[in-house]
């Protein structure tokens, strides 16, 4: 797939968890690439916004009783610790480097996809949505599934590159990959499979 002439009216920028949960070193799941990326993602973002896109931001929240966990603290510890990711705690909060501005959307979600149990997709089609651009953490996790059902529901998926990221992963017995690894076989997977790759300045580069 290669996406060129993008229409700015017909087009979501997904903001995925970024989270201070996920960007605050010394975090319980620290995302240290997306820490170095939110510098970035400020222009970017003013600049998608001057251009017409619509900014949709993911929070990936759990109630502080934890009774909609469902099988994700069997993956993260610190989640099911009630240390991260706890709705309505400050961590849980879009970091303050790039908070939503006025008109910019923010839905919650529980699971990897951003679609699963929200109104994401209902958001989309209501406002004429065409083409979605995937940023954000993690790339391996909420922001690979994201792209996948963008696709399945028949969007044109955009993922950029450069402003998204994951952590490495240790060996549990297939052998252990740095987050430079990760990241590189699931941008290959999408490119071949889901969607456009393309940097941030690709990106603004083909909007009309």
């Amino acid at each position: 797939m290669h996406l060129d002439n993008i229409d700015p009216k017909t087009t979501a920028v997904l903001v995925i968890d970024m989270q201070a949960d996920f960007l605050e070193p010394g975090s319980g799941v620290f995302v240290e690439s997306g820490y170095k990326f939110l510098p970035k993602m400020v222009p970017f973002l003013d600049k998608c916004r001057e251009k017409g896109c619509t900014i949709i931001y993911s929070k990936n929240v759990i109630r502080p009783d934890q009774r909609n966990i469902g099988k994700a603290g069997e993956f993260c510890p610190p989640i099911k610790e009630g240390r991260m990711c706890v709705d309505g705690a400050p961590g849980a909060e879009i970091c303050p480097v790039i908070a939503p501005k006025e008109n910019d959307i923010v839905i919650k979600k529980q699971k990897y996809s951003f679609f699963y149990g929200t109104d994401l997709l209902n958001t989309l089609t209501t406002i004429g949505i065409k083409t979605v651009i995937l940023t954000g953490v993690c790339t391996d996790c909420c922001v690979f599934s994201t792209a996948r059902d963008d696709g399945f529901y028949n969007f044109d998926v955009g993922f950029l590159s450069d402003l998204t990221g994951t952590v490495g992963y240790d060996d549990i017995g297939f052998g252990s990959f740095t987050a430079e690894e990760v990241q590189a076989c699931f941008i290959t997977t999408i490119a071949v499979t889901t969607g456009d790759v393309m940097t941030s300045e690709d990106f603004l580069s083909r909007l009309i």
